[in-house]
């Protein structure tokens, strides 16, 4: 009796199994009600869509015919082109003042009618104030029958064309067969599931027997071996586990000597310590990547808490909190490690150094990329915006000002330009090196002309050019590619190294493959930190190198990459006596 009153009380318990059945089933009617409206709805637009452009290239063709025509004097001559259009295609010419110049289906007494309704006709409303407007109504020249018409204001004039518009529910007859199709796979999936579930549940029962019987009768540990293939696998599993409990000791301490050698042999740098800071145990991997990031021979692990490339770590553990976890990357002698530091409950915790693979370098360095290429793209066009949004909502802006706004749009307009072009160049060079035009150049010449297009710059800067290449330099390479290594030194000398700069172009050595040069100059330099990333695409100095000086972080990019296609190489340096020096290698015969 109190059983049943209880059972009263106590709300209805789902079982777990039957819930997932529920979940699932409900995941997969939600998923496939989704997919149809979706696909419904995007049919219906996609069709719509379609008309509109057909109509627009028929509006377009017979403004272009019009225009010909002596300024639309000969507005008869569009039958002429009735016999290239499709036979129940209905057209009409208005004037500005929406009286009807031409219609090819109404009968000539009803035309001032037809320019009264246009008056108040949406399409033709939306094409005088917008350019352009389309809609659907019935044509009583045509049967009543549905008309998708289309409206195009221009040159003074409004061309209004129309075609039969197949309603909706009807053009989706064609598509019912696949909806059908959709219902009766999901039928079928939903009796598959139900299989399943039935099928499991069964299993779980079985199951919960199983064990229910292997704890009451843990000493003698005796069952009865289950038919079910899967079953019995998991009996076993089950049996052995407990069988392990029962020598729980030694066999940890088996399973104890296995994850130290594991440890040993593992790909990954691995150190425990105390929450005290002391070390439990570190591998061999360890002491080789942290040798690496400091770039000396150690064998004391506590150094780590000493060295300043691992203060961000030590912040992490002064200062965690409920943290429990931390990843960064370090950089050490052009290799790339991860970091991971796992806090314990007794607040020990572990630190993970793992050597970055190349295959992930390069992952990280696309991502990098396509971050950066956003970046940059995004910068000029929301300052194009700006300065356009300014001239359009700023009411009585004097002429001067409007220019000004115009003439910094322009400039961020040509340097999207740039980008966008350097962007195509370095993916041809890494991605489709077979489309170059190779042919022989003449270096002096290119290199004289880099320097003619670069007068104004240089003059500006009161910069010294000295060529030192024969005049008798040739390669055979692509002309793009040979330009964009001058003219990007040449620009990015000027502008960075400072006023009266020294730039030497010089030819210091050839052999029976190569020519040798050094492009130099007496400015600034830059800091030794920066040297190795110069060439990275997107990099750019602090000091002086920024987005201010109109710079995409591509020029130097382009420069290696234009250097290899010729199979060349090209390295950096700061020269001893003041300035930036780079050496580079060209292939006589690429």
């Amino acid at each position: 009796m109190l059983s049943m009153v209880r059972s009263k009380l106590n709300p209805i318990k789902i079982q777990y199994s039957l819930r997932i059945y529920i979940y699932l089933v409900l995941l997969i009617a939600i998923f496939a009600i989704s997919i149809t409206c979706l696909f419904l709805n995007r049919t219906k637009e996609l069709k719509k869509e379609i008309s509109e452009k057909n109509l627009s290239v028929y509006a377009e063709l017979i403004d272009d015919y019009l225009k010909c025509e002596s300024n639309y004097v000969g507005i008869a001559t569009v039958e002429d082109l009735l016999p290239y259009f499709p036979k129940e295609i209905r057209i009409s010419v208005f004037n500005e003042d929406r009286s009807i110049l031409y219609d090819n289906v109404a009968p000539r007494e009803d035309w001032e009618k037809i320019a009264n309704e246009s008056r108040n006709n949406v399409g033709v409303i939306r094409a005088f104030l917008y350019g352009s407007g389309n809609y659907i109504r019935k044509d009583k020249y045509h049967n009543n029958e549905n008309y998708h018409f289309y409206s195009l204001y221009k040159n003074d004039h409004i061309i209004r064309v129309a075609l039969p518009y197949i309603p909706v529910d009807k053009a989706q007859e064609s598509d019912m067969i696949l909806l059908r199709l959709s219902g009766v796979l999901f039928l079928i999936t939903i009796f598959v599931l139900s299989l399943f579930y039935l099928n499991v549940r069964r299993s779980i029962k079985k199951l919960k027997i199983f064990v229910s019987s292997l704890i009451r009768d843990r000493g003698s540990l005796k069952y009865e071996t289950m038919q079910e293939t899967e079953l019995s696998e998991v009996q076993l599993m089950i049996v052995d586990i407990y069988k392990e409990l029962a020598s729980k000791e030694k066999d940890t301490q088996i399973e104890r000597e296995k994850l130290l050698e594991h440890f040993n042999f593992a790909e990954e740098g691995i150190s425990f310590f105390t929450a005290g800071n002391k070390n439990v145990y570190t591998n061999v991997h360890f002491i080789q990547y942290l040798s690496i990031l400091l770039n000396e021979t150690v064998f004391d692990v506590q150094s780590i808490f000493k060295n300043p490339i691992f203060s961000d770590i030590i912040h992490f553990l002064n200062n965690r909190g409920t943290s429990k976890s931390y990843n960064s990357n370090l950089y050490g002698n052009g290799k790339i490690f991860g970091i991971h530091v796992i806090i314990f409950d007794d607040n020990s915790y572990e630190i993970i150094i793992r050597k970055i693979t190349d295959a992930e370098r390069e992952e990280m360095d696309a991502a990098a990329i396509t971050n950066n290429i956003a970046h940059e793209l995004r910068t000029p066009v929301t300052s194009m915006r700006g300065y356009l949004e300014t001239i359009l909502e700023v009411e009585n802006m004097s002429t001067e000002k409007q220019k000004l706004f115009l003439e910094k749009a322009y400039k961020q307009c040509i340097r999207l330009s740039e980008i966008i072009q350097n962007l195509i160049l370095l993916s041809k060079t890494t991605y489709a090196p077979q489309y170059f035009l190779i042919e022989n150049i003449n270096l002096n010449k290119l290199i004289c002309e880099i320097i003619d297009d670069a007068k104004e710059l240089i003059e500006t800067n009161h910069s010294v050019i000295e060529v030192m290449v024969a005049e008798n330099t040739i390669i055979k390479g692509n002309r793009t590619l040979l330009s964009s290594i001058f003219r990007n030194l040449l620009t990015n000398a000027i502008k960075y190294a400072g006023l009266g700069t020294i730039i030497t172009i010089k030819n210091y050595l050839t052999d029976d493959n190569y020519f040798y040069f050094s492009f130099a100059d007496n400015g600034k330099g830059i800091a030794k930190k920066h040297i190795d990333h110069i060439f990275d695409r997107f990099y750019r100095v602090s000091d002086g190198r920024t987005r201010d000086s109109g710079g995409s972080g591509l020029g130097l990019s382009i420069v290696k990459d234009a250097v290899q296609f010729h199979r060349g190489e090209i390295y950096v340096k700061n020269r001893l006596e003041g300035g930036l020096e780079f050496i580079f290698s060209l292939r006589i015969s690429s």
